[in-house]
């Protein structure tokens, strides 16, 4: 698991959650997580924290205006309809003290973001109060987002927004350059041994 920090006014630490190794639940949201688990199961998340939501949208810290965050659910379920990529955006009001990447990773297993044969789901987690931020990256989106990609989305899409307090804003326009991103993927896949590993177990 590799980590970012960026800097420019107040401090935002980037997370970047690539690549992503664990397979897990297969359903709606399902998918794989990353190569952490070891370090993160000796930290048990709070019940509530990790309490599955019903769509693509879970926006705990409330930084999503009512429609906004409808707008966003709209956006993802139609995505995932017409893509088979799952993408969803979780925000947290406090990391409680927790690392970021374990807190990603137990959301990731948690939900089960993306398929199981496919392994496509993305998990876009802010935690606005702790000024940190984390792409969880599937299995089976490696190729197209790889840690160079995602760096750059979160760099040039998210934090300046974030750091003049549009947090709307940001996460709409990573979100749509994520998407961009996969619409212009020309294959799908893992790329790191451990995904190659797991996706050859699921086929």
């Amino acid at each position: 698991m590799t980590s970012g920090s960026i800097r420019a006014g107040r401090r935002w630490r980037a997370a970047l959650g690539w690549p992503a190794a664990l397979l897990l639940l297969a359903n709606p949201l399902a998918g794989c997580s990353a190569q952490d688990t070891a370090e993160a199961q000796d930290e048990t998340p709070a019940q509530d924290e990790m309490a599955r939501p019903s769509g693509p949208v879970s926006d705990r810290a409330d930084i999503l205006p009512e429609a906004v965050e409808a707008t966003l659910d709209a956006k993802l379920r139609g995505y995932a309809h017409r893509s088979g990529n799952a993408i969803v955006v979780a925000s947290v009001p406090s990391l409680e003290g927790r690392p970021i990447e374990n807190v990603a990773l137990d959301t990731f297993n948690t939900w089960g973001i993306g398929g199981r044969k496919t392994n496509r789901g993305l998990l876009v987690l802010v935690a606005p109060n702790d000024r940190q931020m984390r792409i969880e990256v599937g299995c089976g989106l490696e190729k197209p987002i790889s840690y160079d990609v995602a760096k750059q989305i979160i760099e040039q899409q998210m934090v300046p927004p974030f750091r003049s307090g549009d947090f709307p804003g940001g996460i709409d326009s990573g979100v749509d350059a994520l998407i961009a991103r996969l619409d212009s993927a020309k294959e799908f896949g893992a790329t790191s041994e451990a995904c190659l590993k797991i996706m050859k177990e699921a086929a």
